[in-house]
């Protein structure tokens, strides 16, 4: 049956009355998927960045600095319901290296998102993954990663680029991801 006739035959079939009315239906409610999450970029002072950040070069396209000076990936995630198996998984950019002796933290249930305090910390290294690790529902998971910009020296034209943090938090039955987004822009 050629396409065209096998399309015609469709038409015909859906302008019957005969459809069931499961086919002209709402699509179904989305699926609980066992978690919320969410991400964002902040200055070292855990303040929100809108979407960009500036990049000053010497004459030869050196790196010198950038404002802010450093940055924090924040993930944060909260259980719908017990998860035996919760993982958080983060990529950052190339562009992007971890900063300072333990560049990642994370937190559960006892922080403040707005500055959290690293004594507070279930966990403080370089790893970009933090898991398997049980939680119940209710239950929060704070994720920050202190980096900074290192591309070194870059060519007329490399700026502006936007960069994309990502995050994949993983557990018995569920996948869920989540990023966030600033653009290096040259500061003039």
């Amino acid at each position: 049956m050629s396409k065209l006739r096998g399309f015609g035959f469709l038409l015909l079939f859906l302008g019957t009355s005969a459809v069931p009315a499961a086919i002209v239906s709402a699509a179904p409610a989305p699926i609980d998927c066992g978690v919320l999450v969410d991400s964002w970029i902040t200055d070292t002072e855990f303040n929100p960045l809108d979407c960009d950040f500036k990049v000053l070069t010497d004459r030869d396209g050196c790196v010198i600095t950038t404002n802010p000076g450093g940055f924090y990936y924040n993930i944060l995630v909260e259980a719908l319901n017990d998860i035996p198996d919760l993982e958080i998984a983060a990529t950052i950019p190339a562009d992007f290296s971890l900063w300072g002796n333990n560049p990642v933290h994370v937190y559960i249930n006892t922080f403040d998102i707005n500055g959290p305090d690293d004594n507070d910390a279930v966990y403080a290294g370089d790893d970009l993954s933090f898991g398997p690790v049980a939680v119940s529902a209710g239950d929060q998971i704070f994720m920050t990663i202190h980096v900074r910009y290192t591309a070194g020296c870059i060519s007329e034209g490399y700026l502006p680029k936007t960069y994309t943090f990502s995050a994949l938090v993983t557990g018995t039955g569920f996948s869920e991801s989540t990023s966030a987004s600033i653009t290096g822009v040259l500061k003039k």
